[in-house]
């Protein structure tokens, strides 16, 4: 009762005192282990209760006995007697007939290695990465040592990490982890390589591994990018490194939140660089949705090229609105202007720039040419002379 009051001081006391009348045979002390324990970390007194946790722990049936042997190594870990806690641990790993509770002190023995150094962790994947039933327990722990070897740039540890988790790891993670890797050879960042290495088999990795999350889209953008967009399937045999003679063709589908996560992060070139390689399959929907959006931005070189594939998609032909999408007033206020002074159509000047520029004012020809109506500088200096 004080327990689940959160008066855990005076629970510790009385159970302290209690412990040698009670009868382990009658007495669920798994759930008192793991109370007891719990009690102990919230008041920060680890050793003493890791100690008492242990002291009483040979009475205990064998299962109960491993529950108080894990939390006085959980104790341990916690109050950085990192040493005493990896020995208890280890006991449980070795002696334990539960998957939850062998993944449980992995985790925690994970965790102390990798606050020694990422050799360390390395080291302790190698070893415990085969006996963990549930690799999915691990990701909060080994995405953020991803992340950390990207940061500092240790190109030959996130290889290393790669290796060691190849085979064991998180769907999810060996995803990112496989892109990742790709990425880092292609780029010519790690040195030496291990020959049994490609970018191309890392991609298929990556493009085989997990959900369709994030870095699956990324690998299949980058295996389409080498020439060789995939359609595989997870458990798919693949003999040696990718080579060009593997039957490709390109995906069937393309999921909305991919293309918007482009969008979203202001990638809007690469966002239309996969639409316009997936327009034959994905739904019309989402090319008017990306050329909604791109239009609201001003991006509007994109948004005529996408909306012309749409065009070609829509069954029940173009409407108005299809056609002020396809030929939009960009920056019609400077544009009436001028076309009223010079005694210009203003639907002339539209059409003028939308041929030479599609409203993208950054845009510069392989001539040279700039500006939104395309000028040569030379033919505009001799045109302001004479006007």
């Amino acid at each position: 009762d004080l327990l689940y009051r959160g008066q855990n001081a005076q629970a510790i006391e009385e159970l302290e005192q209690s412990l040698r009348y009670l009868d382990p045979q009658r007495l669920n002390m798994g759930i008192l282990v793991q109370e007891l324990g719990a009690a102990y970390l919230a008041e920060d007194r680890h050793g003493e209760g890791a100690e008492t946790l242990l002291g009483f722990s040979a009475d205990l049936s064998p299962p109960d006995r491993l529950a108080a042997v894990e939390m006085a190594g959980r104790l341990y870990r916690k109050g950085g007697n990192f040493t005493r806690a990896k020995q208890l641990l280890l006991d449980v790993v070795k002696e334990t007939e539960g998957a939850g509770q062998r993944d449980r002190a992995i985790w925690f023995l994970l965790d102390m290695a990798a606050q020694s150094s990422p050799v360390q962790l390395r080291e302790s994947l190698e070893q415990f990465a085969p006996r963990w039933q549930d690799p999915g327990y691990f990701s909060d722990l080994l995405e953020p040592q991803i992340s950390l070897l990207v940061a500092r740039r240790d190109w030959t540890g996130l290889l290393a990490l790669h290796a060691a988790l190849k085979g064991y790891g998180p769907p999810d993670t060996m995803a990112r982890l496989s892109f990742l890797v790709g990425r880092v050879i292609s780029l010519g960042l790690a040195d030496p390589v291990p020959d049994s290495l490609s970018p191309q088999a890392l991609y298929l990795e990556a493009r085989g591994a997990g959900a369709p999350t994030y870095y699956r889209f990324l690998a299949e953008t980058a295996l389409e990018d080498l020439g060789f967009p995939v359609l595989w399937t997870p458990g798919q045999e693949l003999s040696g490194a990718f080579i060009s003679s593997v039957d490709v063709q390109a995906p069937e589908i393309l999921p909305s939140e991919v293309v918007s996560g482009y969008f979203d992060f202001g990638l809007h070139e690469r966002g239309v660089e996969l639409l316009r390689s997936h327009w034959r399959s994905v739904s019309p929907q989402l090319l008017l949705d990306a050329v909604l959006l791109l239009n609201d931005r001003g991006e509007y070189l994109h948004s005529i090229r996408l909306m012309n594939l749409y065009v070609w998609r829509k069954a029940e032909g173009v409407d108005r609105s299809d056609l002020e999408l396809l030929y939009p007033r960009a920056y019609g206020e400077g544009i009436d202007e001028v076309a009223q002074s010079e005694n210009i159509p203003p639907s002339v000047f539209f059409a003028l720039v939308r041929e030479e520029s599609y409203f993208d004012p950054e845009i510069v020809s392989r001539a040279g040419a700039v500006g939104l109506t395309q000028l040569m500088s030379e033919t505009a200096a001799d045109s302001a002379r004479w006007l």
